[in-house]
């Protein structure tokens, strides 16, 4: 999730995965349009869950939609005017000795001092509790052309940074520490100047709540906001008033619910299983955590996100708990108060380096009889497998591009094909629509962006319209009925204090139910709307 407009680079690596993306808006239940044209594919040999081999992608794309626009550094001579504070976000590059993990991207709002040759500068990362202090303060030093920002404090790391004098050029910045050096040079993200909502949008409530909201998710008529203290609150879906509250001692970053069960993806947990026939007084019922055969689950489970089968049976989650080595576990929650692990699916233990071969989120749909799940791997893109059988998982096809960071996404049937709305997470990133109808082939259609710099989060598509929590850049209603050419057509502007944010703030998940739409944005809260598409 995240849920995550901070310097991601300096976190420990239990944390660092946390923060990576956060996120995961993608909802189970109701099932895509029936299963049209997915192509049959022929299984391929069943993965080992002990042993995974490390396959190549069976699909490489030939556009790079996702890849970040890095600026050049500024050759200013001649300081001229004070430099402008704003939000700055970018890609670093690992040293050439680099031998620690370093995340592709971050990035910092820069609010140079009232005498910006003389006071201290603050670089400020974004909302996440008990990662970063919110402000690092550097002090400056003017050079030809700028300003180096040096001696930063509230920081355990070397973080050096050169801003040109008006700041267009970006912000050069020089990271290094025990294992690891990376630098890079940000761009400045322009500010957004638009209305705060389009016509046909009506709100219809907001429930502010409290703490830092996370994912969402809205079933049989109640809404669930889980928050990063572990608290999730359970609204009525009517009018947004809280009913009740289900607990976790950890964050939680996603939940599902069906059949008058609550599932609760955890951060330290695992998945906990709640009992919610009466929403005012949630009972905590089951609790799962992955068994440590290899020993390296450290003594906890996280889990990230998590999906539903469509008859409620399995839990599919995007298991952190072994990073770098992560995988896909599926959970027999046929008994709710006794889950047990049915499946395991991993790719690659290789993360040296600046690769994330990090297992995020995953949909799972049914299409001609079998389960066809979609799992979001990072850096290693988005893989597509069998999981009718789920101690005999398949892979059907993949497909990864340069500057892929597979964060979320969702499949959806139209006009006889299957396609699949992609979202990558970070600097510049943003929805790329996938014809998926064979899976050993996946192949780009087209690419909707909103502006330059900013992140798209998660997706959830109906009826051939994609809605989408787009971080700063609010709730995002995009027409997909004609897959080669996305239109926005909605949108409401969920952060109005956009401009003074980080890269990953506001809108973090969506969730479509009755032709409502719930929006969770990170710190104002819970939103309902019904939006006009025609």
């Amino acid at each position: 999730m995240n849920r995550y407009g901070l310097l991601v680079a300096v976190v420990t690596l239990p944390i660092v995965v946390l923060l990576v993306s956060c996120g995961k808006a993608q909802p189970p239940s109701p099932t895509p349009e029936p299963a049209e044209t997915l192509a049959a594919t022929k299984p391929a040999p069943t993965t080992s869950l002990s042993n995974a081999p490390t396959p190549e992608p069976t699909a490489t794309a030939t556009a790079t939609p996702d890849v970040a626009k890095i600026p050049a550094s500024s050759d200013i001579q001649s300081p001229a005017v004070a430099p402008s504070d704003g939000l700055y976000a970018g890609e670093l590059v690992p040293g050439p000795d680099q031998t620690g993990v370093i995340p592709p991207w971050l990035a910092m709002r820069v609010r140079p001092g009232d005498n910006p040759d003389e006071d201290p500068w603050r670089l400020e990362s974004g909302p996440w509790p008990n990662v970063l202090p919110p402000v690092l303060s550097c002090n400056p030093q003017r050079q030809p052309g700028g300003w180096e920002l040096s001696a930063c404090t509230g920081i355990a790391w070397d973080l050096t940074a050169f801003m040109p004098a008006d700041g267009d050029g970006g912000l050069e910045i020089t990271l290094q520490g025990t294992g690891f050096a990376a630098g890079g040079t940000l761009a400045r993200i322009a500010p957004r100047d638009e209305p705060r909502l389009t016509d046909n949008v009506a709100p219809l409530w907001q429930q502010a709540g409290e703490g830092i909201h996370t994912d969402i998710w809205a079933d049989n008529g109640l809404v669930f906001a889980p928050r990063f203290d572990g608290v999730i609150e359970i609204m009525n879906a009517e009018n947004g008033k809280i009913l009740g509250q289900a607990e976790s001692l950890g964050a939680v970053l996603d939940v599902k619910a069906i059949g008058g069960f609550l599932y609760a993806a955890t951060n330290s947990l695992g998945l906990l299983v709640f009992e919610i026939s009466d929403p005012g007084a949630p009972e905590l019922v089951g609790h799962f955590e992955a068994s440590a055969a290899d020993g390296d689950y450290q003594g906890y489970t996280s889990f990230h996100n998590i999906f539903l089968s469509p008859d409620g049976r399995f839990v599919y989650a995007a298991n952190y708990s072994t990073f770098p080595k992560t995988d896909l576990l599926i959970i027999d929650v046929s008994n709710p108060a006794a889950p047990t692990e049915a499946g395991r699916f991993s790719i690659s233990t290789d993360n040296s380096d600046s690769n994330w071969h990090v297992a995020h989120d995953v949909n799972v749909v049914q299409v001609n009889g079998r389960l066809i799940a979609f799992l979001n791997y990072l850096s290693a893109g988005l893989w597509i497998l069998d999981v009718t059988d789920p101690a005999a998982i398949s892979t059907l096809g993949s497909i990864a591009w340069d500057g892929i960071f597979s964060h979320s996404g969702w499949p959806f049937a139209l006009n006889g094909r299957w396609y699949y709305a992609h979202n990558s997470e970070g600097y510049d990133q943003h929805m790329t629509v996938l014809d998926v109808t064979d899976p050993a082939t996946p192949n780009i259609v087209s690419r909707f962006a909103t502006r330059e710099g900013i992140s798209i989060h998660n997706v959830q598509v109906v009826d051939g319209i994609a809605y989408i929590s787009y971080y700063l850049d609010g709730l995002r209603v995009v027409d997909l009925r004609d897959p080669d050419i996305p239109e926005e057509i909605a949108h409401f502007d969920t952060v109005p204090d956009a401009n003074e944010r980080g890269l990953v703030q506001g809108a973090f998940g969506v969730r479509v139910m009755d032709g409502i739409v719930y929006v969770s944005d990170m710190e104002s809260g819970v939103y309902a709307f019904q939006v006009d598409v025609e």
